[in-house]
């Protein structure tokens, strides 16, 4: 380790000795800081930030031990090392001192080599532990961010750490949750069913970490639910330890219920309509089958009356003329009226089995439909997007916000999925190329061409890329990046769907990006 910005501070009484100490510091690159006594140097220490004391043991006034002792009450060893210098080579008064709190100690006269030493491993030490200090701290604000119950488990299946959520999903009191067994804390179906688990997660070389289950939980109050289960081994954990991540999914296992009771409902009704559209269709076709019927009647009437008049007077024949003329008519019409030649009347009976076809053709038709688009809240699809990109926000320094305007209806007929994957995208774009900043998302809707249209900003300002990098992001293609651009991505499915999305006021601090994409408000029935 090379000294650099590191301050020392000095406290000897002898001006001699501390002055050839200071420059021998100074020279190595170390700032020095002096004091002649303990008062003068606890003053110091006081209003001043150091990273080393090296503290003379004996001193006129306040020796060494008090003021080491007065310095323990406020700076830990780890915070603040201390180095005796002392001319005392007693191990007795040696093991004291370390045992008061010095880090260590070094003997007059001073042996410069070994004193340099000796500072450069207690100012290694001090790194070292700020800084697994400063990775304990993150890694617990990034447990404490997620949303999903996290607990870390030891290889004979304790508890040693929990996430607030996993706590209150489990039922226990704050910071309760260290040392409980894993499996005890799990209901009876993980506990008594899940042994087989138990076995591959702790004893099997070849554990099979990684996957999910689905299981039954139970809380500390004796209430079960539901829960997803995953679990991974920790990278050169020895012993092992593993993470497991815990997920309630009480209401996604109602709405799976739910499903599939509406499903089941869809399922007897269509079952009932097309029941009733073939009790509908044979009465058409044995209605149908009576009317031609009665039409063979009266082409036999009509032959037989022609045959008739054939053997009568000028006025029957004249007469019998007319008659067959409007009969072939109606014939004619019977025969260009329909596949069976049916009448005007008949004619609409057929239409209106040809309609009821056709209907049933339009309910499944629409059926299909209703799988793709359906009626989307915005406001709550954009609340959804925004809290799933919350922890990646925080990571990059960004605060993120949602604007959602008053002229957004309640729901509009859209493809939910398509508007997440394009403002999922968008986002992502936004916290991508922005640091220690904010990004605003706003929704809105305007007029296109006189069709109604969802009208999204994503504002972002602060520490941004250079103005060419976010341009060349979104005129970036699939083959180009492999399709790994969100912007870009958003951009592909805009245009698929007739929208766009591109990219304005970009500068090194800020950027905005447009999505204009058609929508169809919601119909509803008057009165509803």
């Amino acid at each position: 380790m090379q000294a650099g910005n590191e301050w020392i501070l000095v406290v000897e009484d002898d001006p001699g000795n501390r002055d050839i100490i200071v420059r021998r510091l100074e020279k190595n690159g170390y700032q020095v800081a002096q004091a002649k006594n303990g008062p003068e140097a606890l003053d110091l220490i006081g209003r001043g930030w150091f990273d080393l004391i090296l503290l003379d043991m004996m001193m006129p006034g306040m020796t060494g031990l008090q003021v080491l002792d007065r310095l323990r009450r406020s700076h830990s060893p780890q915070d603040l090392p201390v180095i005796f210098v002392t001319a005392i080579d007693d191990p007795g008064q040696i093991v004291h001192s370390l045992n008061a709190g010095a880090s260590d100690y070094v003997t007059k006269p001073i042996d410069f080599p070994v004193l340099l030493a000796r500072i450069e491993v207690q100012l290694r030490r001090k790194a070292a532990e700020e800084a697994l200090r400063r990775s304990r701290h993150q890694t617990r604000a990034i447990l404490e961010c997620a949303l999903d119950g996290i607990l870390i488990v030891d290889h004979r299946g304790l508890i040693v750490e929990a996430n607030d959520a996993a706590e209150q999903l489990l039922g226990f009191q704050t910071g309760s949750g260290q040392g409980r067994s894993f499996f005890d804390a799990a209901g009876p179906a993980v506990r008594d069913g899940q042994q087989a688990l138990q076995a591959l997660l702790f004893e099997s070389s070849e554990s099979p970490l990684g996957r999910r289950i689905e299981t039954e939980f139970r809380r500390a109050d004796g209430a079960r639910f539901p829960a997803e289960l995953s679990m991974v081994r920790i990278p050169e954990s020895e012993p092992p330890s593993y993470a497991a991540f815990l997920r309630d999914i009480t209401k996604r296992k109602q709405d799976e219920t739910h499903l599939r009771a509406s499903q089941e409902d869809l399922e007897v009704r269509l079952q009932q309509r097309t029941s009733e559209i073939l009790r509908v269709n044979q009465s058409l076709q044995q209605e149908v089958f009576e009317r031609q019927q009665a039409e063979a009647g009266l082409l036999r009437s009509r032959d037989a009356a022609l045959a008739a008049a054939a053997s009568s007077s000028g006025f029957v024949e004249e007469m019998s003329q007319e008659i067959g003329s409007l009969l072939l008519a109606i014939m004619g019409l019977a025969r260009w009226g329909g596949p069976t030649g049916l009448t005007e009347a008949q004619k609409g009976d057929w239409d209106t089995a040809l309609h009821s076809a056709a209907s049933l053709g339009l309910l499944l038709t629409d059926l299909q439909d209703s799988q793709k688009r359906d009626e989307v809240d915005l406001a709550e699809l954009a609340h959804r997007v925004c809290r799933a990109l919350g922890p990646h926000a925080s990571g990059r320094g960004v605060n993120l916000r949602l604007e959602v305007d008053q002229s957004v209806p309640a729901q509009v007929v859209a493809d939910a999925w398509l508007l997440r994957q394009i403002l999922t995208a968008m986002l992502g774009h936004a916290l991508d190329c922005t640091a220690d900043g904010e990004a605003v998302l706003r929704i809105a809707t305007a007029a296109v061409s006189g069709s109604p249209a969802l009208n999204c900003t994503v504002r972002y300002r602060g520490t941004c890329l250079p103005r060419e990098n976010q341009e060349a992001r979104i005129a970036s293609t699939p083959d180009e990046d492999n399709g790994a651009c969100p912007v870009a991505t958003a951009r592909r499915l805009a245009l698929s769907n007739h929208g766009s999305v591109w990219l304005a006021n970009t500068s090194e601090a800020g950027g905005e990006l447009h999505l204009q994409l058609p929508v169809a408000p919601v119909a509803r029935a008057v009165g509803a």
